[in-house]
């Protein structure tokens, strides 16, 4: 899923190896899916990651190697040229040099910006830095924040200026959110509250990297809060399916919003039909 800021709505793609791939947008202020009917789909996949980009006002889709750009008021995807590695899967976008971040599933020391208007990828030199790790755009830092497992697998945070390629590591201790990377969860920054949050269904932490110190928001409770929720920059707060949405198909979802500056969770849309019948991406 992405948010697409001026559309007001969510754009999610549903997609595996034995599903065609569907286009699907949420209206926050109403609460409805529309399922989109596009000139074409990327496709399937059993994996894939998006982003909305301001500048060109599209929604980039990268699956592997395969780069999609999704016009909502057109209702049309445009496939670009492929990214530079068949693992280029952590997205992230920079409002202010206009660029989406990317960087390599298994070494994150291979990163690129990506300009959507040119279709041209630039590498971006580090010197150092953790070897795997989750990551978003803070905005209060202006950093990439990433969230690393180190030694013994110790969770570790990492903020990184990625004009410079240059990466400090924080002292901040860092929760154990997320129990494995092959499990579901997610990395999202909330503008309002101005907080990097990681999720997961063992648990929710907030990082403010202004203080540079983590907040356990929930945990201990497998299943307690969604595995994938994006910033919805209408209503301010974090939205996403629900967490009682099994992952699996003909599975109706609900959705669900997160206000991370009241801790309160708001059912927007129960279980119903019409609603996508897998989890989105």
């Amino acid at each position: 899923m992405a948010f697409d800021r001026r559309a007001g709505r969510i754009v999610a793609v549903l997609s595996s190896l034995i599903v065609d791939s569907e286009t699907w947008t949420f209206d926050v202020c109403a609460n409805a899916w529309t399922q989109m009917h596009p000139n074409r789909q990327p496709p399937r996949s059993e994996w894939a990651q998006l982003v909305y980009d301001v500048d060109s006002d599209t929604t980039i889709l990268v699956s592997y190697t395969a780069v999609w750009a999704y016009d909502l008021q057109g209702d049309t995807w445009t496939e670009m040229g492929p990214a530079p590695t068949i693992n280029a899967v952590f997205l992230a976008y920079d409002p202010v040099s206009g660029l989406v971040v990317v960087a390599d599933n298994s070494d994150l020391k291979l990163m690129w910006s990506y300009e959507v208007e040119s279709d041209t990828w630039t590498p971006i030199h580090q010197a150092n830095g953790p070897g795997y790790a989750e990551f978003a755009y803070d905005a209060s830092a202006d950093r990439i924040v990433a969230y690393a497992f180190g030694a013994a697998s110790v969770p570790e945070t990492w903020l990184l200026e990625f004009r410079t390629g240059t990466w400090t590591k924080s002292a901040a201790v860092t929760p154990g959110i997320v129990a494995g990377w092959g499990l579901p969860h997610t990395i999202v920054y909330d503008e309002g509250a101005e907080r990097t949050v990681i999720l997961s269904n063992s648990g929710l932490a907030a990082y403010d990297a202004t203080a540079d110190r983590w907040q356990l928001i929930v945990g201990g409770d497998p299943g307690s809060v969604p595995d994938a929720m994006v910033y919805d920059s209408v209503n301010r707060r974090l939205v996403g399916p629900g967490p009682s949405q099994p992952d699996v198909i003909g599975v109706q979802a609900d959705f669900v919003a997160f206000d991370l500056t009241t801790h309160e969770w708001t059912v927007l849309l129960e279980p119903a039909k019409g609603s996508p019948a897998v989890a989105p991406k």
